[in-house]
């Protein structure tokens, strides 16, 4: 059990910092005719658009030096109901997320998404990366295992001296 969570700690360490930025874009039917319900049919479609191959080239190709050869992975979430497309991009390198969520945003809001019924229009654009909290979860995780792991195994075996108290590891 100290062997896990010192193992924990050692692979924590090592693990290589990731930097994420988020766009936030509203997408909004284009006319009144437009139902809720069909809206809430074709987000799901422009989040797999956003994830896709084909977008990617395209926001690799609008991108400028280092960040559109860099290595990066984007995600998305929709606020159900709401029509609030957020673009996560994460990389290693903390100067690439920024332009790339960016770009992603200008590209959604610029390009034809295949259908005239919706309008996208970015609401908050990417300004700083922000370290993710995998590396620290995990340090932490570690740490807090190699403290309890002792006074866990205290209690549970029952450690006592020769004259049967418990012992005090503390």
């Amino acid at each position: 059990m100290l062997l896990l969570a010192a193992g924990t700690v050692a692979i924590a360490s090592f693990m290589k910092e990731r930097y994420e930025a988020t766009s936030v874009m509203a997408v909004e039917p284009t006319s009144t005719e437009v139902s809720t319900q069909l809206l809430s049919y074709l987000i799901p479609g422009i989040e797999a658009q956003t994830v896709g191959g084909n977008v990617e080239t395209a926001v690799r190709a609008g991108l400028d030096g280092g960040a559109s050869e860099a290595d990066w992975s984007v995600s998305t979430d929709v606020e159900a109901g709401a029509g609030v497309l957020r673009v996560n991009v994460s990389s290693e390198d903390p100067d690439v997320p920024v332009p790339v969520a960016n770009e992603y945003a200008s590209y959604l809001t610029s390009s034809d998404i295949g259908t005239s019924a919706l309008t996208i229009t970015t609401i908050d654009p990417a300004v700083i990366a922000e370290p993710t909290p995998e590396k620290q979860i995990a340090l932490i995780a570690g740490v807090g295992l190699t403290l309890l792991v002792p006074l866990l195994l205290c209690f549970v075996l029952g450690a006592r001296d020769e004259r049967g108290r418990m012992l005090a590891f503390v």
